[in-house]
């Protein structure tokens, strides 16, 4: 198989071994010793520069034993050869025995110190084998020999960034940019050293100069103003940030820190001007735009809802987003908690009606829409308590709308039933609140019942909630009938 690849590659491997007789030429001293006299005849020459280019194809056809023999033998004729000793490092590092690489090449370096492919090769295996130490006078020497090669250059200030010489690692990037003007890796290596030195001014300054160079692109006046905000200095990121805006508008990550720093100076219409901005771009993520609404709300709660900036606040926050997020459910019943905490009752229901439209498995919400029907003593209350019960058979509320509904309708033996069966659904230490609405209205049907010691015993329950819930106000709330008072209560 080796030997049709190789008959494969005939004519690329005649060129090649063109370029390996040119090498051998190119050699100083390849058949001298090193006094200059001459080791080999003239025809023994001839014979081992044969030798090297058989060598150099079977190490192309990929036959590296014999290739690696063929190398010894022409190095075994004449310890000087330099370009034997590379081929036989490039072969060692084909076959993976970087250390043998590393020895041949520097060899090979040593008796052809001006050769180019030998430096370049000895200093990219003294970087793999993390020698920095090794590495860098190698890229420095051949940096200087050349010094328009930027890969000489790069390998170079890569080294030394190893070697945590950092101040010689930012000279070699400023010779790289003196030759290709602007560049942005280059920019950003930069400010990445200063910034590990601390020297913020000098990292924001190579950060101003790119945006100089390209002053339509907002993009890099806000790593500016990051650069100042992430290390303290806020007060001169804002005129970045400004700036930024003024290019674009509605760029998501301008628009957030502007609104960080005006919520931390407590100017809150700029920030809130913002705010609105902030939530009408479908590019911010949904996620942090809910934690500011719900900043909004409890501190909407706090005021105890005297306050009609904060309510008027959220209800456009809420509008904003809901034009930009429209299928997001959710949000449709973040709406109903702002729409009850204001006492927008019936408006509360379409919210949550919409927001069931778009996903009907989320039990809260079918819970709190429950409730709020049954506040309101909604004719639909019945048919959406039996939808509940058949989504959530083991959840409680769906039976105590249910039993409210049956209750509503007189049916008061079953309205029990299904009041007990939720109340056997909440957990002893689970919804409080839950169960002192269930055990109030379960001691009204019972009332209605004329069942004593049921309606008693629900009752003591009752005013156990209410004492746990309410221990200062004795608040009692029970669905009242406009049944007769039954005989035994006289």
């Amino acid at each position: 198989m080796k030997r049709f690849r190789c008959l494969v590659k005939t004519a690329f491997i005649a060129l090649l071994c063109a370029g390996a007789q040119l090498t051998l030429l190119a050699q100083k001293g390849n058949v001298k010793s090193a006094s200059g006299s001459s080791l080999l005849s003239e025809q023994e020459q001839e014979a081992n520069s044969a030798m090297f280019v058989d060598a150099v194809k079977e190490r192309l056809c990929e036959n590296y034993e014999l290739a690696e023999e063929k190398l010894h033998r022409v190095i075994l004729a004449d310890s000087q050869h330099a370009a034997a000793h590379y081929e036989l490092a490039v072969l060692m590092v084909l076959k993976g025995e970087v250390k043998e690489a590393l020895l041949q090449v520097n060899r090979a370096a040593k008796l052809d110190p001006d050769n180019q492919w030998y430096q370049v090769m000895m200093g990219d295996l003294y970087n793999q084998t993390l020698q920095f130490d090794k590495s860098v006078p190698v890229w420095k020497r051949l940096s200087e020999n050349f010094p328009e090669n930027l890969e000489y250059l790069n390998n170079y200030a890569f080294a030394l960034l190893q070697q945590h010489k950092l101040k010689e690692a930012v000279a070699v990037y400023d010779r790289m940019q003196q030759q290709i003007g602007p560049d942005e890796e280059l920019v950003e290596a930069k400010k990445n050293i200063y910034l590990y030195l601390n020297k913020v001014e000098q990292a924001a300054q190579e950060i101003i100069h790119l945006s100089e160079c390209y002053p339509n692109d907002p993009k890099y006046l806000v790593e500016v103003a990051d650069i100042y905000r992430t290390n303290g200095k806020m007060k001169k990121a804002v005129p970045y940030l400004e700036a930024a805006c003024r290019l674009d508008s509605n760029n998501p990550q301008v628009l957030t820190s502007l609104y960080d720093y005006y919520v931390q100076k407590e100017q809150e219409e700029q920030a809130y001007r913002l705010l609105k901005k902030i939530f009408a771009s479908p590019d911010v993520p949904l996620e942090p735009k809910r934690k500011v609404m719900a900043n909004y709300f409890l501190r909407f709660l706090q005021e105890n809802k005297q306050n009609d900036k904060y309510g008027d606040q959220l209800s456009q926050l809420i509008v904003i987003l809901l034009e930009t997020h429209p299928k997001e459910a959710s949000l449709w019943a973040q709406q109903s908690d702002i729409l009850v905490a204001k006492g927008k009752y019936g408006e509360a229901i379409t919210a949550l009606e919409h927001s069931l439209s778009l996903d009907s498995s989320v039990y809260k919400v079918w819970q709190a829409y429950l409730q709020l029907l049954v506040h309101e003593g909604r004719d639909e209350t019945c048919d959406e308590a039996e939808r509940a019960k058949s989504l959530f058979p083991m959840q409680p509320y769906p039976y105590v709308a249910s039993g409210w509904c049956l209750w509503k309708q007189q049916d008061y033996w079953e309205a029990a039933e299904e009041l007990e069966r939720a109340l056997r659904l909440i957990p002893e230490d689970g919804d409080l609140e839950m169960r002192f609405q269930t055990y109030g209205l379960l001691s009204t049907v019972y009332e209605a019942l004329g069942e004593k010691e049921l309606f008693e015993k629900a009752t003591k329950e009752f005013e156990r909630c209410t004492e746990m819930l309410y221990p200062k106000s004795g608040k009692r709330e029970k669905i009242k009938t406009k049944q007769p008072e039954p005989e035994w209560k006289e």
